[in-house]
């Protein structure tokens, strides 16, 4: 009669008369386990997508979970567009939107202070603030202190 040695490993029995090959085909089958749960569980989020159609009297953009920063710059690829914010514009859209680009554009901008420009070189995009936000004051800068002792004074003219 042939006894059974078994090995006791994390809360496990392993028999140790078992051919090696047993023993290896269960370990693949634990390693592929594990890889697949971790690519499942560590998958990262769906990434988002802004897809561009026509041109700049009639544009169609398709947004999927799109931050509008990331819609300008697919515009700025798509388009003679340059923009330039003060303030966080990512804000997430999701969605269809057409017509004329300063139409898109000004649904998009929805709840922001901007300002478009047209010129030769094409459209620019300025985002001053979210609207309802206190306006940005300049800070004026003090003049130095001057001091009436040097204004008296002449200037030190080379000896002749």
């Amino acid at each position: 009669m042939r006894s059974h040695v078994f090995a006791f490993r994390r809360d496990r029995a392993l028999s140790l008369d078992r051919p090696p090959l047993v023993r290896t085909r269960g370990r693949a089958v634990e390693l592929l386990l594990a890889l697949f749960l971790a690519t499942v569980v560590g998958a990262p989020p769906a990434r988002a997508g802004v897809t561009i159609h026509g041109d700049t009297t009639a544009v169609r953009v398709e947004a999927d979970q799109a931050s509008v920063a990331e819609v300008f710059s697919a515009f700025a690829a798509a388009f003679a567009l340059r923009y330039r914010t003060s303030v966080s514009v990512d804000r997430v859209i999701n969605g269809t939107y057409s017509g004329t680009l300063a139409q898109v554009v000004a649904r998009l901008l929805d709840g922001y202070s901007y300002v478009i420009r047209n010129n030769a070189e094409g459209v620019e995009v300025i985002v001053l603030a979210r609207r309802g936000d206190p306006a940005a004051v300049p800070v004026r800068t003090p003049e130095p202190v001057r001091n009436p002792a040097t204004d008296w004074r002449t200037p030190l003219r080379p000896p002749r």
